[in-house]
């Protein structure tokens, strides 16, 4: 027995009232989404979902749900899909890159409670803030909040490479190069360390650490004086 046939208009018909019907579901969803009636919208987002599984912007506003429910890992895997099926729109990657830097911040604050499995979430943290980087590297703070989970790593050098890039994008904050200043003394390297500390009083001389950091320097290196002129006066040239 022979399967009947749709005939073509029926199928074009079929087709335009699914369309229709999830435009008006998602325009639906976007109001709920705007009064902040945030589950009740994903309901509607879902909807759409049943009728059209690849609609782009059906999992974009999941996401915003998603987030506003604080469920950053739920945004970010909607807006990723949404990506994936409408790679054209260039808003998107800029947007999903702000919800990664955000997971890493919230995984950090965890790595610095010490909760247990510690080291697994910094690890985490860190591929979070290269993800962010690696989808908009033009943004200062995605390079400042990698190097902070550097530094709680102890990889001071490679904290100093991403803070670094940070000043090359953006040479206004202090508060940077104060952290330059620390951890190129940590890795001994004073020279350095000396003239980050020069930039940070450049920009903000009245501010409590570089002060503080100022008066230390000069405390050690009127030590280092003494030190050496009593070396001298004892004829110890070579020391």
């Amino acid at each position: 027995m022979s399967r009947k046939m749709i005939p073509a208009d029926e199928k074009v018909n079929a087709k335009r009232l699914i369309e229709e019907k999830c435009h008006k579901t998602l325009r639906e969803g976007a109001q709920l989404l705007f009064n902040r009636k945030f589950e009740d919208a994903l309901v509607k987002f879902n909807k759409v979902h049943l009728f059209d599984p690849n609609n782009a912007n059906a999992f974009t506003l999941k996401s915003k749900c998603y987030l506003q429910l604080c469920d950053l890992k739920s945004a970010i895997a909607n807006l990723k899909k949404a990506i994936s099926l409408a790679p054209e729109e260039d808003d998107w990657p800029r947007q999903l890159s702000i919800l990664m830097d955000a997971q890493g911040l919230n995984l950090l604050d965890q790595v610095r409670s010490k909760v247990p499995g510690w080291q697994l979430l910094l690890e985490r943290a860190l591929e979070f803030f290269t993800n962010a980087i690696e989808a908009d590297s033009t943004e200062p703070f995605f390079w400042l909040h990698r190097a902070m989970a550097y530094t709680l790593r102890n990889s001071y050098t490679l904290a100093v490479s991403d803070l670094e890039r940070y000043t090359f994008l953006d040479d206004s904050n202090a508060e940077v190069y104060i952290m330059l200043a620390k951890l190129n003394w940590r890795l001994d390297a004073q020279h350095s360390g000396q003239l980050n500390l020069d930039k940070a009083h450049d920009l903000d001389p009245d501010h409590p650490e570089v002060q503080i950091l100022k008066r230390s320097v000069a405390k050690r290196n009127q030590a280092v004086f003494q030190q050496t002129s009593r070396t001298l006066l004892n004829n110890d040239t070579e020391g």
